[in-house]
């Protein structure tokens, strides 16, 4: 004869369940710096009396992409010199013949220039070079909007007309018919198909803001934020443009907070702090490079609520955990941060007696017909 109740059933319920927060299986992590993040901020040229500016922003950041988008303010464009740009450093592993599509989403506050998109490649049998570079003469996109805006490069788009498509300078010197600089405008899939230009690999990929040599009024550009990159090359790269991230929003006990940063610029070891809301002060943590020349760094730290020791933060129940790194992307030394929560609370569980009520049957069961009442709100079961 086994007796047994229905609210006992209930508490197994609510204990597996806290068991299961517990452990964290109920917690949502957050994204960290995706695959092939390895990015850097760069400006160039004379200034024209507004220098560029290229740094990291939580103002305008695509939703679902990070806290952080870049920044650009291209400068003054009496010259025609001046830009600021992110660059995707590629390493030559990636043909300009293999790719399918470039996307890239930039926001725009008016009816101001957009930022083009620059292929730096090579001829890996000669050496000789070539900068493949979208025309945007200082226009708005064709259709552009205030807010987020995504341009999307394809072997056929943008077409080659009068105003779109893409020009070249460089070394190169079997170019076929594709004549150089900007009033010779093409198609990405004209360089792909031409012999010399279909075995160029990539260097470097530029988002530039800048560059216009004859701009409609005003001689400037104005901010930009761009974010959410993708290349399709045969596989699809994702570049999330963000500096530094940590893998939850909220933490728990003696859990490890692991740390992810991106930094083209940097190479080796990088020193990364973290704090929280105590007076024990900030510890730093080493980030070491996942490979020579990959620009992303990761390194991690355990939470405590005792006396920390090597590699430990000391935190308490409804403290945010800071985590930030000072660092230079190519065009200025910046200070980025992350952040997330701590809660080292117990769950409460209140339980509820059950009135002796012959009609109050556990919804939690199904009782076997043989089963009968007893004065209590049991059942009693032959097995």
């Amino acid at each position: 004869m086994i007796k047994t109740t229905w609210y006992a059933r209930v508490i197994y319920i609510m204990v597996a369940l806290t068991l299961i927060a517990g452990v964290g299986l109920l917690s949502s992590d957050v994204s960290a710096a995706a695959t092939n993040a390895k990015v850097k901020l760069v400006t160039g040229g004379a200034g024209d009396g507004t220098a560029p500016t290229a740094t990291w922003s939580t103002t305008h950041a695509y939703t679902g992409y990070g806290a952080y988008s870049a920044k650009l303010n291209g400068g003054g464009q009496t010259a025609g010199d001046t830009y600021a740009a992110v660059v995707i450093p590629m390493g030559g592993t990636t043909t300009l013949a293999s790719i399918t599509s470039f996307k890239y989403n930039f926001y725009a506050t008016d009816a101001q220039g957009y930022p083009h998109v620059c292929f730096y490649t090579h001829d890996p049998v000669d050496s000789e070079t070539a900068e493949i570079t979208m025309y945007s003469g200082g226009s708005p996109l064709a259709g552009q909007v205030t807010g987020w805006n995504e341009v999307v490069v394809t072997p056929t788009s943008p077409a080659a007309t009068g105003s779109s498509g893409f020009f070249w300078f460089g070394t190169e010197t079997t170019f076929g018919s594709l004549i150089q600089g900007p009033v010779n405008l093409y198609t990405l899939g004209d360089f792909q198909t031409t012999a010399a230009f279909s075995t160029h690999v990539i260097d470097k990929i530029q988002i530039e803001y800048g560059w216009w040599t004859s701009p409609p009024a005003p001689e400037f550009t104005e901010d930009c934020w761009v974010d959410k990159l993708q290349l399709t090359a045969g596989t699809i790269f994702d570049y999330n443009l963000e500096p530094i991230a940590i893998n939850k929003a909220l933490y728990k006990a003696g859990e490890t907070v692991n740390i992810t940063v991106q930094n083209a610029n940097a190479s080796g070891t990088i020193p990364v702090s973290a704090e929280s809301n105590l007076p024990s002060g900030p510890i730093t943590i080493a980030c070491t490079e996942t490979g020579t020349g990959t620009g992303i760094f990761t390194g991690s730290f355990q939470l405590v609520s005792t006396t920390p020791g090597t590699g430990q933060l000391l935190v308490s129940n409804g403290n945010t955990i800071t985590v930030s790194y000072t660092g230079n992307w190519g065009a200025v030394s910046q200070a980025v941060t992350t952040t997330a929560g701590y809660d080292s609370a117990a769950p409460t569980v209140t339980l509820t007696s059950a009135a002796a009520d012959p009609t109050n049957v556990s919804p939690f069961s199904v009782q076997p017909p043989s089963a009968r009442r007893l004065p209590d709100s049991r059942w009693e079961t032959s097995l």
